[in-house]
């Protein structure tokens, strides 16, 4: 969680850190091209699969929001949000987009630029700047509805019965958009144009990792069954739609898992450091390693490694630069604005 060591979980961070690797290994073999790789069979799936992990941070998304907005206004949780997305956003987009333009190792304008860190890319021709950036645009429209939820009524996010009127509305507009059309052959096209303005299935999975963290709050049991059946019900509509493989399903769920125990679950000191370091590193690994991870795999593609290794490398390498990227840049940058936000 965003708001400090002592409320974070060691099993979250390192679910997070899975996230974002498994997302790395996918975008590093485009097309779910493997070459020779064999050794590390794991690596295979999520080559093919690991865009999973962006499924994964959704729900993790919407398991810790509560604490986000904890004891928070609308203007203060925005805020929070803010300082915890853009500055590495801003750094690492500011840096790709030097290195590229001294370089030239791609064009890129100043308009792609500013459309990638003001998340409006999805209006511009060339958005392959920062292509993974798109996951933030949800991120925010679910920033957004939460924000709206607090400026309407402060209490309102520890209301259950308000919080399901706002899931049930949600999950009839997406019903009511997946529906229009001849036939269910056209479902994933019409999910793409949902999402373009709406949530899309990503906001189911967001609906549940809140209610997995609401049902960590000390509530009635009414209210727990109620939120127990409003979740059953989600799960078996995402099954429904059909969007996910058997396999992605057991990822899913085993991650559902570690949030609903998170914390249970007690790794020991010397493993939470760890997991300290390696969750808050996940978000600048998930900014840094596209462009990073092929420019790197392309140069040792011609060296003596082979293609095994050569991931391997790429892989520590950047994570490392991710890790000193959050402990000198990331966490004390958004230390200070917190503390400035404080004394204002």
């Amino acid at each position: 969680m965003s708001t400090g060591r002592s409320t974070r979980y060691a099993s979250i961070d390192l679910l997070r850190f899975f996230a974002a690797s498994s997302v790395l290994v996918f975008h590093s073999f485009p097309n779910g091209y493997l070459g020779g790789l064999t050794r590390f069979s794991f690596v295979s799936y999520f080559a093919l699969r690991g865009n999973i992990g962006v499924d994964v941070f959704f729900l993790i998304s919407g398991f810790v929001i509560l604490q986000s907005a904890r004891d928070k206004s609308a203007l203060q949780f925005i805020y929070s949000r803010i300082i915890r997305i853009y500055p590495t956003l801003l750094l690492v987009a500011s840096s790709i987009f030097i290195y590229f333009t001294i370089t030239k190792y791609s064009v890129i304008s100043v308009v792609d630029y500013l459309h990638a860190i003001t998340l409006t890319f999805n209006m511009h021709p060339n958005n392959s700047f920062l292509p993974q950036l798109w996951t933030l645009v949800y991120e925010f429209k679910f920033y957004l509805a939460i924000t709206l939820i607090l400026f309407l009524r402060k209490s309102l996010i520890q209301n259950v019965i308000s919080y399901l009127l706002l899931v049930f509305i949600y999950v009839i507009t997406l019903v009511v958009m997946v529906l229009l059309g001849p036939s269910r052959q056209h479902i994933e096209y019409k999910l793409s144009r949902l999402e373009d303005f709406h949530l899309g299935h990503f906001g189911l999975l967001f609906a549940i990792g809140t209610l997995l963290g609401v049902l960590q709050k000390r509530i009635k049991p009414v209210e727990q069954l109620i939120l127990a059946v409003t979740f059953v019900v989600i799960i078996v509509f995402l099954f429904l739609l059909k969007i996910y493989a058997s396999s992605d399903w057991l990822i899913l769920i085993l991650s559902m898992a570690v949030l609903a125990f998170s914390k249970s679950i007690h790794l020991g000191n010397k493993i939470s450091n760890y997991a300290f370091i390696l969750g808050g590193a996940s978000y600048p690994l998930y900014l840094i390693h596209y462009h990073l991870t092929l420019f790197m795999l392309h140069k040792l593609g011609h060296s003596i490694f082979s293609q095994e290794y050569s991931f391997l490398i790429c892989y520590l390498l950047t994570v490392s630069l991710s890790v000193y990227v959050w402990r000198y840049f990331e966490r004390p940058v958004q230390s200070s604005l917190r503390v400035r936000h404080r004394n204002r």
